[in-house]
């Protein structure tokens, strides 16, 4: 009936899934992870959706090369991915209807990214305003990924990702803040490394993205900050802080261009 993109199969494929086919709801009865394949019967009539609970790390694993100022990187990166559980949303209101727990694999993907360390006055100033700076990086990582297809040839949604804001047990540790995208293909496509390339550009672009939207919302719209493929649903975004986080970076670089460090002898 269709193919699934390995970087979105289990987010769309699962026992229990409601997957839409040319307009038409159908129910995931049997996943056979051996064959790669999975059953689906019609349910015309269905009044839910379905949304997986998705937990993903990216871990910086060798670094290629780097800017100047230490700031933005690129190079190898480990992708791994948990879905613990799925719920049912009715259609109708919104409600959470039922959680379900999911015995799925973890997904792990070797690949390239593009990561860059966000500013401590950023994280300061996110702090003193009392905004998340998890969903302020997620959003910030959204609007990278919104205007990369201006600068990147050929870069589609479906190809470069990016890593999402999750809740955190209090007893884990808190991971280095750093804004990431990845490309969601086995050893890369290119595009995270095309990314690195025109990152100054990128960022400008991604802040006017922000400033130039009229929504009020801090969690942002589908103009400026959602994603149509965001495996967290959009969830725990901060358009305010995304923004912070921006003109932090931009202004960052600027300053390391207009005073370089002193040449070592």
């Amino acid at each position: 009936m269709d193919e699934v993109p390995h970087s979105r199969a289990f987010f769309e494929i699962y026992e229990g899934a409601i997957y839409l086919h040319q307009g038409k709801s159908y129910l995931i009865t049997k996943l056979d992870l051996q064959r790669k394949t999975a059953t689906a019967e019609p349910q015309p009539a269905c009044g839910y959706r379905t949304d997986v609970k998705e937990l993903t790390s990216v871990e910086p694993t060798r670094r290629l090369a780097t800017t100047s100022d230490g700031v933005v990187s690129t190079g190898h990166v480990k992708v791994r991915t948990e879905i613990p559980r799925y719920k049912r949303i009715s259609r109708l209101n919104g409600e959470v209807l039922s959680v379900h727990p999911l015995k799925l694999p973890t997904l792990e993907l070797d690949s390239r990214g593009t990561w860059i360390d966000a500013p401590p006055e950023a994280a300061e100033a996110l702090r003193r305003r009392g905004l998340s700076l998890e969903a302020s990086i997620h959003a910030a990582n959204h609007a990278i990924l919104a205007v990369a297809p201006l600068f990147v040839l050929g870069c589609d949604v479906h190809d470069v990702q990016s890593d999402h804001a999750k809740e955190r047990p209090p007893e884990e540790e808190p991971q280095q803040a750093r804004l990431v995208v990845y490309d969601a293909r086995p050893a890369g496509v290119g595009a995270a490394d095309a990314i690195f390339r025109r990152i100054d550009a990128i960022l400008a672009q991604a802040l006017d993205l922000l400033e130039g939207c009229p929504c009020r919302a801090h969690g942002g719209c589908p103009s400026c900050v959602y994603s149509p493929v965001c495996s967290s649903s959009n969830q725990l975004l901060d358009k305010l802080g995304a923004a912070i986080i921006l003109r932090a970076l931009i202004r960052r670089r600027r300053e390391r261009e207009e005073n370089p460090p002193p040449s070592q002898p």
